[in-house]
């Protein structure tokens, strides 16, 4: 069960969570309505965005973790309701407490298990197969054959910074598919705002040359860094191919297909990276 705390008005967010009775309110439905924690009884509720969470409302949910009970709005009846929370958020919650938009004790309450997203600029070696499964799924979702896309297109969605991580990587990717016409995705078809943009960090005196700040920080020369990257990036990429060859019980057509590239190219790359098959 998901809900989105940004996107609902702070009017209605209460009756969302917790629910109502007939007649709580103007325009409130016959027979009363269920909330989402109601609703995940037993289960999880995922709260996106709970940074935007209503500063008043973070005291009811607080409350609510502590004792995991629910009242509707209109009842005077609280009901027992065991339920998981996972939260997530963009913001920096400790700088929200200092300025007072986050209730510190709910903080605390939900910071049980922290896991921390790099954004994707920090994850490079990760693009290749976002980039892929995106491809795969949306060609899915698009009835027809999933495409392949060259290394030259690769390498510029690599090089790029990513502001809006994820989500505009997979609105990239199906604008790449609408507008392909052959069965491989290029460089010439990609957004041209990609290839005007320069990496995020470490431009050399070479136009177009420049080293991640990962990699930066390693202390490495542009030709290390560049030879690095190659390096880890065939690694990723005969760690996908291993595991796809499991995955898939060997069958090259199918590893093909989910990566797609074309059988010869697959067997080229596991000749290059002496993959025993």
């Amino acid at each position: 069960m998901a809900i989105n705390c940004g996107a609902i008005p702070k009017e209605l967010l209460q009756s969302e969570l917790f629910g109502y009775e007939e007649g709580a309110f103007t325009g409130a439905r016959k027979g009363g309505g269920t909330g989402k924690l109601e609703m995940g009884d037993g289960g999880t509720v995922f709260l996106d965005e709970i940074g935007e969470m209503p500063f008043d409302m973070q005291v009811n949910l607080l409350r609510f973790l502590q004792d995991k009970m629910i009242t509707r709005i209109g009842s005077s009846t609280p009901k027992k309701v065991e339920v998981r929370i996972i939260a997530a958020t963009n913001r920096r919650l400790k700088n929200e407490i200092q300025l007072g938009r986050f209730w510190e004790d709910l903080y605390y309450r939900l910071n049980v298990i922290n896991i921390s997203l790099p954004p994707l600029r920090d994850r490079r070696l990760d693009i290749p197969p976002i980039t892929r499964y995106f491809i795969q799924t949306l060609c899915h979702q698009f009835n027809r054959e999933t495409l392949g896309i060259s290394d030259a297109a690769m390498n510029v969605l690599c090089d790029y910074s990513w502001p809006g991580n994820v989500r505009e990587l997979r609105n990239v990717i199906e604008n790449l598919i609408v507008f392909t016409e052959g069965p491989i995705i290029t460089e010439a078809i990609l957004p041209s705002y990609l290839k005007r943009a320069l990496p995020l960090t470490g431009q050399s005196a070479e136009a177009g040359t420049s080293v991640p700040e990962s990699e930066q920080s390693r202390g490495l020369t542009i030709a290390e860094a560049q030879q690095y990257r190659r390096k880890a990036a065939a690694a990723n990429e005969r760690n996908e191919i291993l595991r796809l060859l499991e995955e898939c019980d060997g069958n090259i057509s199918e590893v093909a297909r989910k990566m797609g590239l074309s059988r010869n190219t697959i067997y080229r790359k596991i000749k290059t990276y002496k993959i025993d098959i």
